[in-house]
């Protein structure tokens, strides 16, 4: 009702920012889970080649087949986006220059057809290109977990603790990414097996809180007091 001619207004162009291991990966898989749409996820080593002018048709190249299979939707997953479009104010080899217009003229060219979502990931989004930023409709950004988010990852990966001790570590823990916290808990299952084939032991014991933070302590992180 707000437009004299209709045309959609949902977002076709999105930014995915924050540190790595925070779930900006994870969240385009769910998002094509749920709205059953294909995802095609497109990293880096995909498109860059070593030969002169061949990332640059790669990366067209990707456009151009997902407008044309795009009948009933698809999702563009492209990470790492900020090693393909710097910004133009530091100084750029001709290559990369390329890379970024040809960026630049396929999210336009997409954002006016089709129904693909493309979807951009970032950990540096200061070092995007200014024009490149004003390409996405909406730019979301992933945090590090809080305290209380990684109670809650923990009653996932270490459902065994109580919630006292969850808390706790949920604390201690804090600044961790979630991708961090879960290779903690796996650690933390390798050091009590290991504990266990030592002692010659059938019996089942679980990783108690001290060896979550050992740990922890084991990947060089300086734990929170």
């Amino acid at each position: 009702a707000t437009r004299k001619k209709f045309e959609s207004n949902r977002p076709k162009a999105v930014l995915f920012t924050g540190p790595p291991g925070v779930g900006k990966t994870t969240m385009a898989r769910i998002i094509a889970k749920e709205s059953a749409v294909p995802l095609v996820y497109v990293p880096l080593e995909n498109i860059m080649s070593a030969y002169y002018g061949e990332s640059t048709k790669r990366l067209a190249m990707v456009f151009d087949i997902a407008a044309e299979v795009d009948s009933n939707g698809l999702i563009l997953f492209l990470d790492e986006i900020d090693s393909l479009a710097p910004s133009r104010n530091e100084q750029l080899f001709e290559a990369t220059r390329r890379m970024l217009s040809v960026l630049l003229r396929k999210i336009d060219g997409i954002e006016t057809r089709g129904k693909t979502l493309t979807i951009g990931a970032t950990n540096r989004e200061q070092d995007l290109d200014s024009a490149l930023l004003s390409r996405f409709d909406t730019i979301l950004h992933f945090p590090n977990p809080s305290s209380k988010d990684i109670s809650a990852i923990l009653g996932l990966y270490a459902q065994h603790l109580s919630e006292p001790d969850r808390i706790e570590l949920g604390k201690r823990f804090s600044g961790l990414s979630p991708r961090s916290i879960i290779d903690v808990c796996k650690k933390a299952e390798r050091i009590q097996a290991r504990k266990l084939i030592q002692e010659n032991t059938t019996e089942i014991q679980l990783p108690t809180k001290e060896i979550y933070i050992s740990a922890l302590s084991a990947k060089g992180v300086t734990l929170t007091k």
